[in-house]
């Protein structure tokens, strides 16, 4: 007697037609998983440049330092050199930043001891999946935080 050792073509079909619905159902959610993962790295990107670059203007013991944010990137610059640019990642924006300006995009300027010069917060958005996260600025002790929440600068 013979034994019969792997598939036949017809359960090959059918194991790969039931993957494919169970694909079908999950990639909406993996899109949407991927678009949060993406809003929430920027907002923890950001807090971390912001941080940094109070920390190197605490450490040089210079005023100068400003990041200037626009809806697709912000920039540190020094004077008028720019330091550093950041780009959002795929379907993230600056939706405002607000440091007491009055513009949509208020820069952030840093004093001689790496504290920001005012409060303020930035906001970002992914509008594809309608979430939004802030990057809270505290001055006088440079605290740099990201909230799902503006609950007061």
């Amino acid at each position: 007697m013979i034994k019969k050792q792997g598939f036949t073509l017809i359960e090959l079909v059918i194991t790969l037609m039931i993957m494919s619905i169970i694909a079908a159902i999950a990639m909406p959610d993996f899109k949407k998983a991927c678009a949060r993962h993406n809003l929430t790295v920027a907002a923890v990107v950001m807090r971390q440049e912001i941080w940094s670059w109070g920390q190197d203007s605490l450490q040089k013991e210079k005023a100068g330092y400003v990041i200037e944010f626009s809806k697709a990137k912000y920039q540190v610059k020094e004077g008028l050199a720019i330091k550093k640019s950041i780009s959002m990642p795929s379907g993230v924006e600056i939706t405002e930043s607000k440091f007491g300006e009055g513009l949509v995009y208020d820069p952030l300027r840093f004093s001689a001891r790496g504290y920001p010069i005012r409060n303020g917060h930035v906001t970002i958005s992914n509008r594809s999946i309608g979430q939004v996260k802030y990057v809270i600025v505290a001055p006088y002790t440079g605290r740099v935080r990201v909230s799902d929440y503006l609950d007061g600068d």
